[in-house]
């Protein structure tokens, strides 16, 4: 409804008729109608792996952070040292936001993000076997530009795929996801 020209927020109702159980939004504008239920649970469903992914990609990457900060003071690097290796990584995040873009527009969502999955993953692993902190600064660089590309896939595969109705929800759907799986 509309309280002096504002639009109001109203919960949904389910009900039970013939057609099994609906979902019914109400009127906030011309575009609102009764949904079925499935509808609903076939978007959460089509999502569901997306936001798996990102709520494991948040969580790795948190952990790899403090997970290495806590293995440079076991190899004895010095504070500058692991300031310069945390630098890297941002350094990295900063160039990956640039030339993600094009990557997506020339092989595709899925393609760019099991590519950009595989970098940062074998980044991990070669920090594991590899003790030259120079080397580190490089490789959390690779991490950063990899976990870059790999949020402005998701970012921009939801807007690809979300309606001006549905993009809110989507994205508060993405955010939940992400920060729950951070959180400590």
């Amino acid at each position: 409804g509309t309280v002096t020209g504002v639009q109001t927020c109203a919960l949904p109702i389910f009900s039970i008729g013939t057609r099994g159980l609906r979902l019914r939004v109400p009127r906030l504008s011309p575009l609102a109608d009764t949904f079925p239920v499935r509808f609903a649970l076939s978007v959460l469903r089509a999502l569901s792996a997306l936001m798996i992914s990102v709520s494991l990609l948040m969580f790795g990457n948190s952990m790899t952070s403090t997970l290495l900060a806590l293995r440079a003071d076991i190899e004895n690097y010095s504070n500058e040292m692991v300031g310069l290796i945390a630098s890297g990584y941002f350094l990295g995040f900063a160039i990956g936001t640039f030339r993600s873009g094009p990557l997506i527009n020339r092989i595709g969502h899925i393609r760019t993000f099991a590519a950009l999955s595989a970098i940062a993953a074998a980044s991990v692993l070669l920090v594991l076997i590899t003790p030259n902190p120079w080397a580190w600064v490089v490789l959390r660089g690779v991490m950063g530009a990899a976990a870059a590309g790999l949020f402005v896939v998701v970012e921009s595969w939801l807007n690809n795929r979300a309606t001006n109705n549905s993009r809110g929800d989507r994205k508060s759907t993405r955010l939940n996801s992400s920060h729950s799986s951070v959180s400590r």
